[in-house]
């Protein structure tokens, strides 16, 4: 067959090949390219300009484009609106002999997307779902925090879509011969590759059910495999245990305003709006995942009442704990951008900053002199060594690219 288009193109549809459900953005110097249907899906969308490109066949080539440095809000656009994106970058230096060579650096989905302006408070989690005789088993993960948890529930529908709903769930890996009907406002996407990954073995520390480590390796390999990376910030995986919080129909919780308000669904005017007062971006997510799935065991229950107690008598220690946490920034988030790569000068220094007031928080929670806070206080490790070689690298005030100096 005679070659009908320019090397470039050919590059580029051998790429689209392989990624026929996803809207391909090829870069080309300073630019994301998009090319045919996908030119004209997101000049619709996103309205921009449709141009045409003389790629070596007679007629030319539908094309439209966004700047490289601003296209993260163009991919946030295209995500909400239902596609899955993927990135081609350039992956050797233009002007060498020949063709740059170009591939797929990552796939962006609902399940998968980096924004922090959307996310900041709250969990972005992509789900996986298996179904056996009496249970479907679910694994959901968190990849901006690293947080992977997994259950089985009955086999109800109404069980399935609470679940679902209460983790506010927008994409869903099955397998291809799963034939469930989901609700249409989340993303389904078919993927078939369960075999165990023994490099993430220790993840899995936690969990011995069969269905549950079936469904979370089938969930892990669909994340390496869109993300085209090593996942080494993703936290152990925890077993939520139904048995031990309360079950709340999506209506309930609507109708109680919990984390929402029934009005608009904005946090204001909800209960945990009330009850926020928090100091991080973590703490607000599990204060958030604390009011979404209330305790039921006594024994549980009072543990947690016990630390309020502590914390409510001793007014001095809670100030200066209070004051500690107001300098930590948001480390779960910052750990997945340095396993994502794009972490920054800037996010190093807050890394840093916030490894450097652990100690304090350590000594100030054994100054209560309370079996509970012991207990925190000995998760808490020293960093100094990570801290120190931030601080002997990096000026006080960097820049967020290396190239402005």
């Amino acid at each position: 067959m005679k070659q009908k288009y320019s090397p470039m193109m050919m590059q580029y549809l051998g790429i689209k090949e392989q990624n026929k459900d996803a809207i391909v953005m090829f870069r080309l110097g300073d630019f994301y390219e998009m090319f045919f249907d996908d030119a004209m899906i997101v000049s619709k969308e996103l309205e921009l300009a449709l141009t045409g490109k003389n790629a070596g066949a007679k007629e030319r080539v539908p094309m439209c484009g966004v700047p490289f440095h601003s296209a993260s809000g163009y991919i946030q656009k295209l995500v909400d609106n239902g596609h899955k994106v993927a990135i081609v970058e350039q992956l050797t230096d233009p002007g060498k002999k020949g063709i740059v060579e170009r591939g797929v650096v990552q796939i962006v989905t609902p399940g998968t997307i980096f924004d922090e302006l959307m996310t900041k408070n709250k969990n972005n989690y992509i789900a996986c779902m298996m179904i056996f005789d009496f249970v479907y088993t679910l694994a959901f993960c968190d990849i901006t925090t690293g947080e992977f948890q997994v259950i089985n529930i009955d086999k109800k529908d109404h069980l399935l879509n609470n679940q679902l709903a209460s983790m506010e769930v927008k994409e869903i890996v099955v397998k291809s011969d799963c034939t469930y009907n989901f609700n249409d406002s989340i993303m389904v996407s078919h993927y078939d590759n369960e075999t165990f990954n023994e490099k993430y073995r220790d993840i899995f520390h936690n969990i011995k059910d069969l269905k549950e480590i079936k469904v979370s390796t089938l969930l892990l390999n669909y994340l390496i495999e869109t993300q085209k990376r090593d996942l080494e910030h993703l936290q152990m995986i925890e077993e939520i245990n139904n048995q031990d919080f309360m079950t709340m129909d999506l209506y309930t919780k609507k109708s109680l305003e919990l984390t929402e308000n029934s009005k608009d669904h904005e946090k204001y005017g909800s209960l945990f709006w009330l009850l926020d007062m928090t100091k991080s971006a973590m703490g607000a997510r599990l204060l958030k995942n604390y009011i979404d799935r209330p305790l039921l065991k006594k024994e549980a229950i009072e543990e947690r009442l016990d630390i309020v107690e502590i914390f409510t008598q001793q007014f001095i220690q809670r100030e200066s704990i209070k004051e500690i946490l107001k300098e930590i920034y948001d480390l779960e988030r910052l750990s997945s951008r340095i396993a994502f790569g794009n972490i920054n000068a800037r996010d190093l220094k807050w890394i840093a900053s916030s490894l450097k007031v652990l100690p304090e928080l350590k000594q100030q929670l054994y100054s209560f002199n309370e079996p509970l806070t012991d207990q925190l206080a000995n998760q808490i490790i020293d960093l100094s060594h990570i801290t120190k070689l931030i601080d002997d690298a990096i000026i006080d005030n960097p820049p967020l690219t290396i190239k402005e100096g």
